[in-house]
């Protein structure tokens, strides 16, 4: 179990890096085709994450 929950926070990492990427882009360039596909990689981690949690840890 122990290398599982490390996958699971691994994903956290993930979201708070592509997160930051979103706010930096933003307060740079605005809403642009970068941020909008940062927010489809933050959907698609989120979905895993939330699967594999449930399956892993329920």
């Amino acid at each position: 179990m122990r290398d599982d929950v490390i996958k699971l926070e691994r994903d956290h990492d993930l979201l708070r890096i592509i997160a930051k990427d979103i706010k930096e882009i933003r307060s740079e360039h605005g809403l642009n085709e970068a941020v909008i596909q940062r927010f489809y990689a933050l959907l698609t981690v989120n979905e895993i994450h939330s699967r594999d949690e449930e399956r892993l840890l329920f």
